[in-house]
C-alpha cells in the first residue's frame, strides 16, 4: 500500500486548501436569509461529517497503512454502506466549509477535490484486492464507492431533491440572468453554474450507479419542437398584444442576448426537467414531483432578482414543457421552442434594435410557426390512424 500511501498524503495536503479558500474568497457574495441558511446547512454538514471522520478513524488500528495492519477486513457500522465512508466524511466536509462560509469558489475547489478521492480509492481497492482477493471482491458488489448503491426509487428521489437543492444555491448566488448586462463576467457565472450543477450531478449520478441523461439528441427533436411550439402560442399573442418594449433596457449586442437565453434555456431544461424525469422513469409516477420542485427553484429565481414570476411562464415552463419531455425524451426541441416562441425578452431587445414594424413582423412570423406546428400536429397524429 506503499503507493496509495504517498498519494493519500498528497490529498489530504490539496484538501486543507479548501478551508483556506472557502474562508477568504467570497465571490460573487451571498447574503440574507439564503446567506444564513446555507451557513446552518454547512454547519451540520461539518458537525456530521466530522464526527464521522472520527467514528471511522476509531475503527483503525493504530498502524494502518497496509492490508496487513488489518485483522479482518471491515464490514459493519457504516461499511455495510459504502467502502470508504472515511473519505466520504472528508468530501462531504469540504463541501460543508464552503456551504458555511458561503464559498462559491469553496465549493469549485470541493468538487475539483473529488477526482483526487476517486482516485485514492482506486489505488486502494486493487491493493486491497490483491490483499483479500474474493472477499474483497464481493464486498465491493453490494457496496457503493463514496455513497450507498441507490439504483432504486427511493435513491432515485434522493437524487433528484440533492440536484434541486443543489441547484436552487446555485442559481441564487450566482444570480446569472440579473446583472446589469451580458458582458464576459456574466458568461463567467453562467459557465460557473453550469460545470457546479452539472459536475454534481454527474458526481452523485456516478456514486450511485444510476446512468445520466440530459436529453440532449437528435432522434425526436422536431417532435419535441412541435409539440413545444404549439403549447407556446398565448405567449407569443400577449406580447404582440402588450407590444410595449421601450421600458426594457438593452445593454448588449443582441445576439449575446439570445446566446445568454439559450445558455440559460440548455442549462434549466437539461438539468431541472430532462435529467429528474430520465432519473425517476423507472418509478412510474413518481416524476410527477418535477414539476413542483421545477416551481419551487423557478419562483425562487425570480423572487431573489426582486421580481413575480408570469403566470404564463410557470404554467408552460414549470407544468407542460415536463410532459413534453416526459412524450418525446427530447430537450433540444424544447429548447428551441423556448428561445425562438415562448421567451419574451430577446424578442424585446430585437424590437428595440429594429423598430416596431421588425418586432411586430417577428411577432406573426412566430405565432405562425406555433400555429403551423400545432396543426402539422394533428396532420401527423390523423396520419398515423390512417395508416395503422
Amino acid at each position: 500500500m506503499r503507493e496509495s500511501w504517498r498519494f493519500r498524503r498528497l490529498v489530504f495536503l490539496v484538501f486543507s486548501v479548501i478551508p483556506v479558500i472557502s474562508a477568504l474568497v467570497h465571490y460573487p457574495p451571498i447574503m440574507d436569509a439564503v446567506g444564513r441558511v446555507m451557513s446552518f446547512i454547512g454547519l451540520v454538514i461539518i458537525m456530521l461529517s466530522g464526527a464521522m471522520a472520527i467514528y471511522i478513524h476509531s475503527l483503525f488500528p493504530k498502524k494502518h497503512n497496509r492490508p496487513e495492519d488489518f485483522g479482518k477486513l471491515l464490514k459493519d457500522g457504516l461499511y455495510r454502506f459504502v467502502r470508504h465512508p472515511f473519505y466520504s466524511a472528508f468530501i462531504f466536509l469540504g463541501f460543508g466549509i464552503a456551504l458555511f462560509f458561503t464559498s462559491v469558489p469553496g465549493m469549485i475547489a470541493s468538487l475539483l477535490m473529488v477526482p483526487l478521492w476517486e482516485r485514492l480509492a482506486e489505488m486502494e481497492e486493487r491493493e486491497l484486492l490483491e490483499y483479500w482477493g474474493k472477499e474483497y471482491e464481493e464486498f465491493m458488489e453490494t457496496r457503493g464507492r463514496f455513497l450507498p448503491k441507490a439504483d432504486s426509487c427511493p435513491g432515485r428521489s434522493l437524487l433528484v431533491l440533492a440536484t434541486f437543492f443543489f441547484g436552487y444555491f446555485t442559481l441564487y448566488g450566482l444570480k446569472a440572468l440579473f446583472v446589469d448586462s451580458y458582458t464576459v463576467e456574466f458568461f463567467i457565472r453562467a459557465g460557473v453554474l453550469l460545470i457546479l450543477t452539472i459536475g454534481f450531478v454527474l458526481l452523485i449520478s456516478k456514486s450511485l450507479g444510476i446512468k445520466v441523461d440530459f436529453g440532449l439528441r437528435r432522434d425526436g427533436i422536431w417532435k419535441s419542437f412541435l409539440l413545444a411550439s404549439a403549447l407556446s402560442l398565448p405567449s407569443p399573442l400577449l406580447q404582440l398584444q402588450e407590444g410595449n418594449f421601450h421600458s426594457f433596457q438593452v445593454y448588449a449586442p443582441l445576439f449575446l442576448i439570445f446566446l445568454s437565453y439559450l445558455l440559460f434555456a440548455i442549462y434549466t431544461f437539461s438539468v431541472f426537467v430532462a435529467f429528474p424525469v430520465e432519473v425517476l422513469d423507472p418509478c412510474g409516477r413518481l416524476w410527477l414531483i418535477v414539476p413542483p420542485l421545477f416551481l419551487f427553484v423557478y419562483d425562487s429565481y425570480f423572487f431573489n432578482a426582486g421580481k413575480m414570476p408570469p403566470l404564463g411562464d410557470l404554467i408552460l415552463f414549470v407544468l407542460l414543457y415536463p410532459v413534453v419531455y416526459r412524450k418525446t425524451r427530447n430537450v433540444a426541441g424544447i429548447i428551441l421552442a423556448y428561445l425562438f416562441i415562448a421567451e419574451w425578452d430577446p424578442w424585446w431587445a430585437f424590437g428595440i434594435a429594429y423598430g416596431w414594424d421588425a418586432f411586430k413582423l417577428a411577432g406573426l412570423a412566430r405565432v405562425g410557426l406555433s400555429l403551423l406546428s400545432a396543426f402539422l400536429l394533428l396532420f401527423i397524429k390523423r396520419t398515423l390512424k390512417q395508416t395503422f
